[in-house]
């Protein structure tokens, strides 16, 4: 993703359709019940959730 916002910044890429707006992500975590969850699990939840925050609009 920082590519692709390098890219727009410098002008080689421009955005099509920059009126059209993309629904909102729904992002799902299947994980095993709550009270069992281990370190990396909840490790890796919590990256990803910071990480899909970070391109929050």
């Amino acid at each position: 993703m920082h590519r692709a916002r390098s890219a727009l910044a410098n002008g080689s890429v421009v955005p099509v359709l920059p009126e059209r707006k993309l629904p909102d992500l729904v992002l799902h975590a299947i994980t095993p019940r709550r009270d069992e969850h281990l370190a990396k699990v909840r490790h890796v939840s919590a990256l990803l959730a910071d990480h899909v925050a970070n391109y929050a609009v």
